[in-house]
Parts: structure tokens; C-alpha cells; sequence
């Protein structure tokens, strides 16, 4: 059997090396706790925005607001970052569909009712379920997608309030894992600067 002993004899490095663990800590936590920012910022203006087909568009705002970051652990090898997403219950799986894609079908109803521009605001937020919108009425739908049409009355004429389909898909669009993956890397070569910047700090008697 082969056996190795490290032993550190008492001197003056010694009896500072408490401080040093401090350092890199707070070290470690600073640089983690900057890019984890950074990250949930870009990722809010690239992703969570109106524009672009790469990103998912802003109704509710929910999605933008849910997001969050924290940073946790009092020693160098228990710190550690995260970023979620901090959905009511009934919400959980919105994220998820957005980062993987999923095809939507109808579990209780024959159809999906897909709201259209006249049962949506400006800011694209549905106004009122199909049930609660008065005088309406089904139509067959004339296009390649939708079976029918609920519409209403509108003066003289009928005005389309939701589109009625079979199922409803939904592309992967957020790349949240894609753009993380990404971020971490460039977070670990920071804090790994960082470290050797407070060590070397530190053996020059400056820290």
C-alpha cells in the first residue's frame, strides 16, 4: 500500500488561511451572483420580447416576471447559482412547453378555442373565455386550419372571436438550457480569474 501525507506546519500562511477561504468566497459568490444578472438581463431582452422569431412574445408579462436568480452556500465549495422560473401552480408547465415545444389538444372539449385579434387587447391579453361573450354564435370556418368560428353579432355584420381547432402547436422557442449552458461556462472561466487574481493577491501579503 502506498500512502501520501500532506502536513502544513504552522507559520505565518498558516494562520492566515482562515482569510484567504473568506476571500475566495466572497470571490466566488461576487462573480457568480454579476453573471447570474447579466444573464437573467440579456436573456429578458433577447428571449421575452415582442420581437423576433426566436423569442416568445410578451402578453402577460408572467414569464418576464417569474424569472429569478439567487446565489447560495457560506463556503467556496458549497456556493452555488441558480436560475428558475417562479410560476404559480396552475402556470408550472408553461415554461417547459416553451423550452421544449408541444402539441395542445382539448382534454374536456370536441375543440381548442384559439382567441383571435377582436377577443384579445392591443397588448395580445385574452379579454373574456368564449362562455362569457354575449350574442355568439357558431359558424363553419372557411380556412385550411380552423373546423369552425365563434363570432358575434356586430351591427349589422358578425365579428370572429375564436377560432375552433383540433390541437394547437407550439414550437421550442425559449433555448433557456441552450443559453445558460453558455452563460455558466462563461461565468466558471471568470471566477476561475478571479480565483487565481485572489490567491496570487494574497501569497504577496496583499489581501
Amino acid at each position: 500500500m502506498a500512502e501520501v501525507r500532506v502536513v502544513m506546519r504552522d507559520g505565518p500562511l498558516m494562520k492566515r488561511l482562515p482569510r484567504l477561504a473568506r476571500l475566495l468566497t466572497e470571490s466566488v459568490r461576487r462573480t457568480l451572483r454579476e453573471e447570474l444578472t447579466d444573464f437573467v438581463s440579456q436573456f429578458t431582452q433577447r428571449r421575452l420580447t415582442r420581437r423576433g422569431a426566436a423569442s416568445v412574445g410578451v402578453r402577460t408579462g408572467r414569464l418576464r416576471r417569474g424569472l429569478r436568480h439567487e446565489v447560495t452556500g457560506g463556503r467556496v465549495r458549497e456556493v452555488a447559482g441558480r436560475v428558475w422560473f417562479d410560476m404559480p401552480r396552475e402556470l408550472e408547465s408553461v415554461p417547459i412547453v416553451h423550452e421544449e415545444g408541444a402539441t395542445i389538444r382539448p382534454r374536456r372539449a370536441q375543440y381548442l378555442a384559439v382567441p383571435l385579434k377582436a377577443a384579445m387587447t392591443a397588448a395580445g391579453v385574452l379579454r373574456r373565455p368564449p362562455r362569457d361573450w354575449p350574442n355568439t354564435f357558431v359558424i363553419p370556418s372557411k380556412g385550411p386550419k380552423a373546423k369552425f368560428l365563434i363570432v358575434r353579432r356586430r351591427g349589422r355584420g358578425i365579428e370572429p372571436l375564436f377560432a375552433l381547432v383540433d390541437s394547437v402547436t407550439i414550437p421550442a422557442r425559449l433555448n433557456f438550457r441552450a443559453d445558460f449552458d453558455k452563460a455558466r461556462r462563461q461565468a466558471v472561466r471568470r471566477m476561475r480569474r478571479d480565483f487565481s487574481r485572489t490567491i496570487r493577491t494574497f501569497a504577496r501579503g496583499g489581501a
